[in-house]
């Protein structure tokens, strides 16, 4: 069978969309379990409850926050040098991230471990360039919303994956430091393929823009002056404002499963792969469908406002049945307005700059998930169920900057 150069490459960054749903997806899955363990190979046994929150937290954060200082910066330098070749310096820091995370781990060094999250947080910016990279495959605007809808379902097997693996490395094996080093190995051993792969597969890519040179000033200075495009700054909000809904509301699910319906712990681990397998058929039989009748802003306007409804049901409902039916059918619309809202933000930007949209729209998804995180454990101690009060309203934040946008766009089917 023979693939074309356009599906090799395709091929390769959903490849990289897989993984880097999957390596994130195993620091918050085993970090809770590593911090927490009766094991005492990590943190001291007599250690506080506070102290064990703060250092959970901590972890949790640093990757987001490193990837908000350096996506943008990385997305510019891809459309200088090339998509493949910022690909190259991203994956090769990944590997060496997960790698420090994993020698940290057996150092039983807490601040190595800190360091290693943030190192690892400032390569995660993979997917900011493969996105710009789909971009650039194809210029019409249905077939750019099939290809990132793509993207998306293939990032729900990699989160299924990091659901499902996970859990299986808290049994302590015959040497207890193996069962938290080993996943990240794997992780790393992953993006190692990744790369190979890619360096045969990727096309490679003529940089869009006209520069030969990347200057750290310059580029911040035009990372700013992006956002003072109205018609981008609205597209960057409405994706902001849906991450972040979608974000806090899932983050509470298990929670809310385990509290308020006293679910096991393999009933949670069902509830989130339904959740991740609805997120992924959406995106990979309806999405294509939908691309090729109606505009991305028409679809985003729908699916967010059917997404709103849902979380609402979820706040009232009562019963576990229900509830978990809702939360997945919610998920449908959640995944159906992630990948519009891409193709949202890649309609605003120029052609050229697909690189800088895409880095500074992963700034926004990190930034939204620090948030999301302090805002879940703040609101969720006085009255749970307010997690998703706040997930509505940014689900209706989100309809009101996209509709700001009007006329941006015309409203005839693509």
């Amino acid at each position: 069978m023979h693939f074309s150069k356009k599906s090799l490459t395709l091929l390769s960054v959903l490849f990289i969309f897989c993984l880097d749903a999957f390596g994130p997806g195993l620091i918050h899955s085993i970090c809770a379990s590593l911090v927490s363990t009766k094991q005492n190979i990590f943190i001291l046994q007599d250690a506080s409850l506070f102290k064990t929150g703060f250092i959970l937290v901590t972890l949790y954060i640093l990757f987001p926050i490193a990837q908000f200082i350096a996506a943008p910066l990385a997305g510019d330098f891809s459309d200088i040098f090339g998509h493949k070749k910022t690909l190259i310096f991203t994956l090769i820091g990944s590997i060496c991230g997960y790698l420090l995370i994993s020698l940290s781990i057996f150092l039983s060094s807490v601040w190595l471990l800190y360091a290693s999250c943030f190192f690892t947080g400032l390569f995660a910016s993979n997917g900011a360039i493969g996105y710009a990279a789909v971009a650039g495959l194809d210029k019409e605007e249905a077939a750019r919303a099939k290809n990132f809808s793509l993207i998306i379902s293939i990032g729900s097997i990699g989160s299924v994956a990091a659901i499902t693996v996970g859990p299986l490395f808290f049994i302590p094996l015959k040497d207890p430091f193996l069962s938290f080093v080993f996943p990240f190995l794997i992780a790393a051993g992953l993006f190692a393929g990744n790369l190979l792969f890619m360096l045969f597969a990727f096309e490679k890519d003529i940089p869009s823009s006209g520069k030969a040179s990347f200057n750290l000033a310059n580029e911040t200075h035009n990372i700013i002056g992006a956002l003072r495009d109205p018609k981008f700054k609205n597209s960057c909000f409405v994706f902001f404002f849906l991450v972040s809904s979608w974000t806090i509301c899932f983050q509470y699910y298990p929670i809310n499963l385990i509290d308020s319906f006293h679910t096991t712990p393999f009933q949670v681990m069902i509830n989130l792969m339904m959740v991740s397998i609805a997120w992924f058929c959406s995106n990979f039989f309806f999405q294509k469908r939908f691309a090729s009748v109606a505009h991305p802003q028409q679809m985003l306007s729908i699916t967010l406002f059917i997404f709103s409804l849902f979380i609402f049901s979820c706040f009232i409902q009562k019963t576990y049945f229900l509830f978990s039916l809702y939360f997945t059918l919610m998920s449908i619309f959640a995944a159906l307005s992630w990948s519009n809202s891409l193709t949202y933000v890649s309609l605003s930007a120029s052609s050229e700059n697909q690189g800088r949209a895409f880095g500074i729209i992963q700034s926004f998804s990190s930034l939204a998930a620090i948030i999301t995180t302090l805002l879940k454990n703040a609101t969720a101690s006085f009255y749970p169920k307010s997690v998703f009060l706040l997930g509505i309203s940014y689900a209706i934040l989100a309809l009101i900057y996209l509709h700001k946008n009007n006329k941006a766009y015309p409203t005839k089917p693509v």
